[in-house]
């Protein structure tokens, strides 16, 4: 017994699974850019298919479907066997962690300047209201020194 689609469900189903491989084309070349700045290498020994998946925002076993089985999983484990060999080779060139170190140190300077700059903003703000306050209590001081004002408290 042969099932007959609608053409306008299988374009439909098409267009999702090419969706899906172009998540995983751009999870991978991700991937790729961390590995070459050394992001890739700081933070993991290796990767696996769940964090090619988990990149692209698939769920871990959408590679098991017969969709995907014979075309899209087979490059993604050849991806994988290729960045994990990489991570394992990567030297440990002097120059490459002095690069990766400096960008780091850039990178946490340029957070620092960015909490300072806030703090700042802030203490700015503080002051501006400390100065609001005491002018006010001056007014009420002036007010409550004539005899004919009576200022009645707030209560809480």
């Amino acid at each position: 017994m042969t099932k007959d689609i609608p053409a306008r469900l299988r374009l439909k189903a098409k267009a999702r699974s090419n969706d899906a491989a172009d998540k995983i084309t751009q999870a991978m070349d991700k991937i790729i850019e961390e590995l070459r700045s050394g992001k890739l290498g700081r933070h993991t020994a290796s990767i696996d298919q769940a964090y090619v998946l988990r990149l692209a925002g698939l769920n871990r076993d959408f590679l098991k479907g017969h969709a995907h089985r014979d075309t899209t999983r087979p490059k993604v484990v050849a991806f994988i066997s290729e960045v994990n060999e990489a991570l394992r080779s990567e030297s440990e060139d002097p120059e490459d962690v002095i690069v990766r170190l400096r960008d780091e140190i850039k990178e946490t300077d340029r957070r620092y300047k960015a909490v300072c700059d806030r703090i700042n903003d802030w203490a700015i703000r503080v002051r501006s209201l400390q100065r609001e306050n005491h002018n006010l209590r001056v007014q009420i001081a002036q007010l409550a020194a004539h005899p004919e004002v009576k200022i009645l408290p707030i209560k809480r």
